[in-house]
C-alpha cells in the first residue's frame, strides 16, 4: 500500500507570483489614497516604516523557500510546523491567516467593487464584490494548476499598473512639500500669549506665542506627520478665535 501525497501542481513562477501577490498585493492601489486623504504627504514614511514588516515576512518565504521544505507541498502550514516541531502552532497559525485572509478578500473584493461603478455607475459594490470572488472561486474549484497561471497574469497586471502609475509620477512629485514649514500668525487687537492659551485650552492645539521688537504672533511649525484634519482644526480654531475673540482666565 503506497502512501498518499499531495500534487505539487504549482511551479516556480507561480509560486513567487504567489508570494509577491501576498507581499504587495492589489491593495496598494485602495489604501494609499485613503492613506493620502489623511496622512497627505507623510504616506511614504508610512510605508517606509512598514517595510521591516514586509521585509521581515519576506525573508521568512526566502529561507522556506531555501530548504527542503520549500521542494515538499504544504505551504506555511508544512514550514511553521516542522519550523518549531509543533503541529498545532502551525494549526492556529494557519487558522489566523485564514481569518486574516476573510477580511482581507472581503476589503479587495469591495474595493473592485467600488472600481467598477467608475465605469459603470450606479451598482452596488456589493453585486460586484460577489461576482468577483465567484469568478476566483470557480477558478481555484477547477484547479490549483490554473490559480497558478491566473496569479501569474495578474502578477504582471500588477507590476504594468505600478510602472504606469508610479514612474510618471515621480516627475511631479514637489520635495517642498516635505519640508518643515514654519509660519507665524497674529490676530490684530489679541495678545499672542492669550491666542495661545487659548488654543491649547480649548482646542489642545499646541503654539509658541512670539514677541520681538519687529513683530508678534504665534509660532506654527507644522510636519509632514501633520495630518490635514488637524490643520484644518487649527484654521476653524484661528477663524472662531478672529470671530469672537479669546476667552480668559
Amino acid at each position: 500500500m503506497s502512501d498518499s501525497t499531495l500534487r505539487r501542481d504549482l511551479g516556480s513562477l507561480s509560486g513567487y507570483a504567489t508570494i509577491v501577490g501576498i507581499l504587495v498585493g492589489a491593495g496598494i492601489f485602495r489604501v494609499t489614497g485613503e492613506a493620502g486623504a489623511v496622512a497627505g504627504s507623510s504616506v511614504p514614511f508610512a510605508y517606509l516604516l512598514f517595510a521591516p514588516i514586509v521585509l521581515a515576512t519576506a525573508l521568512a518565504y526566502s529561507v522556506f523557500s531555501s530548504t527542503p521544505l520549500g521542494n515538499r507541498p504544504g505551504g506555511a502550514y508544512l514550514h511553521i510546523s516542522r519550523t518549531f516541531g509543533n503541529y498545532y502552532i502551525g494549526f492556529v497559525a494557519m487558522w489566523m491567516k485564514l481569518v486574516a485572509f476573510v477580511g482581507a478578500i472581503s476589503f479587495m473584493s469591495t474595493s473592485f467593487g467600488e472600481y467598477m461603478n467608475f465605469f459603470i455607475p450606479g451598482q452596488d459594490p456589493r453585486f460586484w464584490a460577489v461576482i468577483v470572488l465567484l469568478v476566483f472561486y470557480g477558478i481555484n474549484i477547477f484547479g490549483i494548476k490554473y490559480y497558478g497561471r491566473v496569479q501569474i497574469g495578474m502578477l504582471i497586471v500588477l507590476m504594468i499598473s505600478i510602472v504606469l502609475l508610479v514612474v510618471p509620477g515621480l516627475a511631479a512629485v514637489d520635495l517642498s512639500y516635505y519640508d518643515r514649514g514654519i509660519a507665524t500668525v497674529q490676530v490684530e487687537g489679541i495678545d499672542s500669549a492669550d491666542v495661545s492659551t487659548h488654543l491649547w485650552d480649548k482646542y489642545r492645539i499646541f503654539v509658541v506665542p512670539i514677541k520681538h521688537p519687529e513683530f508678534e504672533g504665534c509660532r506654527i511649525t507644522p510636519h509632514v506627520y501633520t495630518t490635514i484634519e488637524e490643520i484644518d482644526r487649527f484654521t476653524d480654531a484661528m477663524t472662531d478665535i478672529v470671530k469672537n475673540g479669546v476667552s480668559k482666565s
